[in-house]
């Protein structure tokens, strides 16, 4: 505040209620060391003096509020750990992959070429496809143009590798690439591995800055980090572990989802308590 919610709080009637914000810092970043703008601190409060609840999507995110005076908040998980038409569905775990769907991150990275090569050795009978959530021409700007260049490269790169490219952008019914059969998807975007959680798919995701932190850390799974460039040691571990346990780790980041939506219940009933 002011610059990503631009709100005049005297000119709205009605409570503000955030539901499942969050935090975004780089990953050398820590809550206790985050401090809020005195214009944003005062804001948060204020919204905070007018309701009975908010709702955040990690622990992280409830830390920082915390760590600025505020107790009416709960830790709901994103909204995106919850897609009812799964809610009564199975995790099944897959011993061989048929597909991998890698979503590319905002920037271009060293990491990338060593993660697409090392997943071609570590499932060399499966189709490959590369993700852009945001497509390759954002907008008509200096910010647009640099980032259109860096998804040009790393497209460049993913083809050179033989993988496909798909462009995500603009319709959610894209996403159902991450629901093909026997698929993984393994990746930068947050979305794209809480999708696939929801919808009790295998995901792995890497962290661009503390957002992915933050759900890793929320459901207990493991946390990789983008400037790792030993990413495929790590990776392999994982993967061996993966199999060797039948997706323990999922299973249990799920059954987290699981329990976690009655605070996500508890959070929306609280909103019939604000007048209006």
């Amino acid at each position: 505040y002011p610059k990503v919610y631009p709100l005049n709080l005297d000119r709205i009637k009605r409570p503000v209620i955030p539901m499942g914000l969050g935090w975004k810092s780089g990953l050398d970043q820590s809550p206790e060391k985050f401090d809020f703008t005195p214009e944003a601190k005062k804001f948060v409060q204020s919204v905070h003096s007018n309701i009975s609840l908010s709702s955040v999507r990690d622990i992280l995110t409830e830390q920082v509020i915390r760590n600025n005076g505020i107790d009416n908040v709960l830790m709901t998980g994103c909204p995106a750990w919850y897609d009812p038409e799964y809610f009564d569905k199975d995790y099944k775990f897959i011993k061989e992959i048929k597909q991998v769907n890698v979503s590319m991150p905002a920037k271009y990275h060293p990491q990338i070429p060593l993660l697409l090569s090392y997943l071609k050795t570590k499932f060399p009978d499966a189709k490959y496809i590369a993700t852009f959530h945001h497509g390759f021409w954002t907008q008509i700007s200096r910010t647009g143009l640099w980032s259109s260049v860096n998804f040009l490269k790393m497209a460049f790169i993913a083809i050179l590798k033989l993988y496909s490219i798909k462009d995500l952008s603009k319709e959610i019914d894209k996403l159902s690439i991450y629901d093909e059969p026997q698929s993984l998807h393994i990746g930068y975007r947050v979305h794209a591995h809480l999708y696939c959680l929801s919808h009790k798919k295998d995901s792995v995701l890497i962290n661009e800055d503390v957002r992915g932190r933050g759900q890793a850390e929320s459901l207990n799974l493991r946390s990789f980090d983008i400037s790792d460039m030993s990413i495929d040691e790590k990776l392999d571990e994982y993967f061996n572990n993966h199999v060797k346990t039948e997706g323990a780790e999922i299973r249990a980041a799920l059954s987290k989802i699981e329990e976690t939506f009655l605070v996500m219940q508890k959070f929306l009933e609280s909103i019939k308590t604000n007048k209006v």
